[in-house]
């Protein structure tokens, strides 16, 4: 019905961030409706009637269509009536830009309006504005503060983002135990990127016992998402046989993957394969693609590669290699077999 359907505390205190409503409170700033300096809040009934249940899927149609000016009509009378799902949808909205200049202050002001009524994606989004200081003051204290709330809420990117700052250790101290917690949480949930991470700490047994079959059991169910790094990851894993028997099929496989999707380093593992033929024939005009791709994206070993093959093609071979290479790049990596181009 609304955009929260389509996007996807450490203590019950929390609520006394969210207690004022700034539609009382409209000429308070942003920070007031924060730190309870309005009025106190009115009351709010979720529950919608079914002529704005109507309508709030018109808006999220109209949304998917692309057509945001009506999903914002649509939306608008709803979140100012305090319903946080059109609150979320607007800041959404403003946060992205769709049918209105973007502004992160605005997206913010609406965030908050969703996230005083336990709104989880509402209190994530809001999280990433305070953790870059964009709209709002830069605090990654607060930031912290309402990741934890988003994530006790449920929700498996701000679970995602926790493992990640315990991992870093950069705004908390590193805990390794935390994150593999936070990352399985988001995992169960089927989130890519916290099936990869929490694959990589099963592989090298950070936080947890090491098991590499549990690992690479992860490491699949995000590569079969379609998450990049987790490709490449399994293409290594593979390629040297950690936790598997090795296998040049499927290393290559993964590799080709991540390197379609523009992985620099699987682009650069592709040309070393087949420009110097490492269990496969060698191709050098293969290689040459791969790793001029690879150096567009910027990985520097790639240049000297590319370079290196130069020299020891016909010039004839070299010029077929040079205008494979740009109908490669010009197409996103999605032409860079020579067989398919």
């Amino acid at each position: 019905m609304f955009l929260g359907s389509l996007i996807q505390s450490q203590s019950g205190n929390y609520k006394r961030w969210f207690t004022t409503s700034d539609a009382e409170c409209p000429e308070g700033t942003l920070e007031d409706m924060v730190n309870d300096r309005c009025v106190k809040e009115s009351k709010i009934t979720e529950a919608l009637p079914p002529s704005n249940l109507e309508l709030g899927r018109k808006g999220l149609s109209a949304f998917k269509k692309g057509n945001y000016t009506s999903a914002l009509r649509v939306w608008k009378p709803l979140a100012d009536k305090g319903y946080s799902k059109a609150q979320n949808s607007m800041g959404v909205m403003y946060y992205n830009g769709f049918g209105v200049p973007q502004n992160y202050r605005t997206a913010a002001k609406w965030f908050i309006r969703a996230a005083k009524h336990d709104h989880k994606i509402a209190q994530y989004f809001l999280a990433t504005l305070y953790d870059s200081g964009r709209g709002v003051p830069k605090s990654t204290d607060f930031a912290l503060k309402l990741y934890l709330l988003s994530a006790n809420n449920g929700y498996a990117k701000a679970q995602s983002m926790l493992g990640r700052i315990y991992y870093e250790g950069k705004i908390v101290p590193k805990d390794y135990q935390a994150a593999v917690k936070w990352w399985e949480r988001a995992a169960l949930q089927g989130h890519a990127t916290a099936q990869n991470s929490l694959g990589l700490m099963y592989m090298k047994g950070n936080g947890v016992t090491k098991n590499a079959s549990a690992g690479i059991k992860f490491l699949r169910q995000s590569a079969h998402q379609d998450n990049i790094a987790a490709q490449y990851n399994l293409g290594l894993v593979y390629k040297w046989g950690n936790g598997v028997a090795r296998n040049l099929q499927k290393t290559l496989k993964w590799f080709g993957l991540a390197a379609q999707q523009g992985h620099p380093k699987a682009q650069y593992q592709l040309a070393v394969f087949y420009g110097f033929g490492r269990g496969v024939p060698q191709d050098k005009i293969h290689g040459y693609i791969w790793a001029r791709a690879s150096a567009i994206n910027g990985f520097n070993r790639a240049k000297k590669l590319s370079r290196s093959l130069e020299k020891t093609m016909m010039p004839i071979q070299l010029n077929w290699a040079k205008t494979l290479s740009e109908i490669c790049i010009k197409k996103k990596f999605k032409a860079c077999y020579p067989t398919s181009i």
